[in-house]
């Protein structure tokens, strides 16, 4: 699977979706809304995996102190015990981000569906408990 095929397949299920759900042309982002807010899920193909991303604490809220950041890995490590699909990370800029990822060549529409709505949720919900407002 290449990021075009990817990207056909998102097109596919944000069209049988809410139409708020928008796939912006110029990046690879797809806008899910999840209540009153939206996540901004990130899309790529990383050797023979897709991997659907989002920020869900921003690295200026995680610098903030150590104490702050220690906290943050330990409810994540917490989160992640609680789900098989999800996770949370920090990335290399240190966002506290929530990843799937999945081997391409199983993937169908309705798996990445489920995995964009999870996605979705799951980090919208944890943004919330984290910051009590909504960092995107």
């Amino acid at each position: 699977m290449n990021l075009a095929v990817l990207r056909s397949m998102l097109e596919s299920v944000a069209a049988q979706q809410d139409p708020k759900w928008r796939l912006r042309p110029d990046e690879d982002l797809l806008r899910v809304p999840v209540g009153n807010r939206h996540q901004d899920i990130g899309f790529s193909i990383d050797r023979e995996h897709v991997v659907l991303s989002t920020v869900v604490v921003a690295s200026p809220d995680v610098a903030r102190n150590r104490r702050s950041k220690d906290l943050l890995t330990v409810r994540c490590w917490m989160r992640n015990a609680e789900s098989n699909i999800v996770t949370f990370t920090f990335d290399e800029d240190d966002n506290l981000i929530s990843r799937v990822r999945h081997l391409a060549e199983h993937l169908d529409s309705n798996e990445l569906e489920l995995y964009v709505h999870a996605l979705s949720e799951e980090s919208d919900r944890f943004e919330y408990v984290l910051s009590l407002k909504d960092v995107n």
